[in-house]
């Protein structure tokens, strides 16, 4: 009787172990083949590549917001106006808006994130525009002229002195001659160009007050 009771409890015991020898070596075969103990678990979401649809407007100048429209745009890191880094805002997944970058030249919208790049088919159009280098004299007693220097100063349209309009007197693209009135006050050289923008320079012209006497003594 001890025996077969000593008999049973070896085969038990030998049973148990290639149980759990099997079930060690199934565990051991499903990780290797990418498996997993919970086959309930979603897979992780897939993000979908950057695709830039279109934008808006086809020409802008530096300082003008475009509209971007594609897909994948929630994983954009950074944005390319013909080769220069521009500030954006992602307003979906389908929908940016990016600022012209102050020295950016035409080309192609360039969106990046996440591994992925994306340009857009047709190239941004990077309007000129009007910008000052110099300013003399930037001391005078108006009424006065002053002298302008810089670039694309043909596209200035109208120039003012806080809201004095100055009158143009002679216009080329890299000059501009000005008149002050009198009654002009201190401030910053504002010039609008032919977009309709009112851009301020960062030349400041100080006009002093009339030169005017009031009495003298003694009289002879």
């Amino acid at each position: 009787m001890l025996r077969v009771i000593e008999s049973r409890r070896v085969t038990c015991t030998w049973f148990v172990e290639r149980c759990r020898f099997a079930a060690a070596l199934a565990i051991a075969l499903l990780t290797a083949c990418g498996g997993s103990s919970n086959d309930s678990a979603a897979p992780a979401p897939v993000a979908a590549p950057i695709a830039i649809a279109s934008f808006t407007p086809a020409q802008a100048a530096p300082g003008a917001t475009v509209t971007v429209t594609g897909s994948g745009l929630t994983v954009v890191q950074s944005a390319r106006v013909g080769g220069t880094s521009a500030a954006f805002t992602i307003d979906s997944a389908t929908q940016l808006r990016l600022i012209v970058p102050d020295a950016a030249s035409s080309g192609p919208i360039e969106l990046a994130g996440a591994g992925r790049v994306a340009l857009s088919a047709n190239d941004l159009v990077v309007l000129a525009v009007p910008r000052v280098t110099s300013v003399t004299p930037s001391n005078i007693v108006a009424p006065a002229r002053i002298g302008v220097v810089g670039t694309d100063l043909d596209k200035v349209v109208q120039a003012r002195l806080n809201a004095t309009v100055l009158a143009i007197a002679a216009q080329s693209p890299t000059a501009l001659a000005l008149d002050v009135p009198a009654g002009a006050s201190t401030g910053f050289l504002t010039l609008v160009a032919t977009d309709g923008v009112a851009r301020q320079s960062a030349h400041r012209i100080t006009v002093a007050g009339p030169i005017a006497v009031a009495s003298f003594a003694p009289t002879t």
